[in-house]
């Protein structure tokens, strides 16, 4: 949950932190978005991968039982 609000505030259209880094730094948005877009690209496929192939979590606790 805590990826997708991070995903979340810097992800367009809505991208609050995005708008934010904008005003702070005097950076074009459509700079800051190509800077910033493969990490929440990075931070979508760690949430993806997980939630459609749960064996990736669940196999290292596994052994432990």
């Amino acid at each position: 949950m805590v990826v997708d609000l991070a995903i979340g505030t810097i992800a367009p259209p809505v991208g609050l932190g995005l708008f934010v880094a904008s005003a702070i730094t005097k950076i074009p948005i459509e700079r800051l978005i190509r800077v910033i877009m493969p990490c929440p690209i990075m931070m979508l496929a760690d949430l993806v991968i997980p939630t459609y192939i749960p064996r990736i979590i669940t196999c290292p606790p596994n052994p432990l039982n």
